[in-house]
């Protein structure tokens, strides 16, 4: 299989895909962090912007994400943040008991 490398145009970090169809491209954002509102790239749940003190979440374009993870990169003071996204899947609970319990 073919795999399709995509790099980061904030800090020219590659990325290996080896399903191109699922590919996103990078977009450019704006984030506010605890004080601090700074221009970050991201890329599905991934967010890489400048270390700047953030919370439990960061606000992205407007709408407030919680953090799942994050890792300082101190090569070049990034953040890379991995956001806790919805799941694609809608699922709807019928609020009926699983099966087996009483």
């Amino acid at each position: 299989m073919e795999k399709l490398l995509t790099v980061c145009p904030l800090n020219q970090q590659v990325q290996s895909r080896s399903q191109p169809y699922k590919t996103v491209a990078w977009e450019q954002v704006k984030v506010k962090g605890e004080k601090n509102t700074v221009t970050g790239m991201m890329q599905g749940d991934q967010l890489d912007m400048p270390n700047v003190l953030i919370g439990k979440s960061v606000k992205v374009n407007g709408k407030d994400i919680s953090i799942k993870s994050y890792v300082v990169d101190e090569r070049d003071d990034m953040l890379k943040i991995t956001l806790a996204m919805a799941s694609p899947t809608k699922e709807k609970s019928d609020d009926k008991p699983t099966q087996g319990s009483d």
